[in-house]
C-alpha cells in the first residue's frame, strides 16, 4: 500500500485552491521532517517522487527533492567533520 507520504503527494495532485495547496505542502514537509521515507516504494514499486512526477505534482516533487538534497548534504558534512577529526 501507500505510506502517508504517498497519500499526501497524491492528495496534492488533486484540484485544490492555493490555501489547500500550501497546507498540503506543509503536510509533506512535516512528514519528511518526522522521518517519512521518501524512497519507500508502494506495492506498485513507486516512490513518492515517482508519484509526484507521474501526476505532475511539481510542488510535492520540489519539497521531496529539496529534503533529500538537504539530508544528503547534512550526511556529507557530518562525514567530512568525522574524517577531519579522525585524521588529526
Amino acid at each position: 500500500g501507500n505510506t502517508p507520504l504517498h497519500l499526501a503527494v497524491l492528495h496534492l495532485g488533486s484540484e485544490m485552491n492555493p490555501s489547500e495547496q500550501t497546507q498540503a505542502i506543509i503536510c509533506i514537509e512535516i512528514l519528511l521532517e518526522k522521518g517519512a521515507g521518501w524512497s519507500i516504494r508502494n506495492r506498485n514499486k513507486l516512490t513518492p517522487i515517482h508519484l509526484a512526477s507521474l501526476i505532475g505534482n511539481s510542488n510535492g516533487l520540489k519539497s521531496i527533492i529539496n529534503f533529500a538534497y538537504q539530508s544528503f548534504r547534512s550526511l556529507r558534512m557530518v562525514g567530512m567533520a568525522s574524517l577531519s577529526t579522525n585524521c588529526r
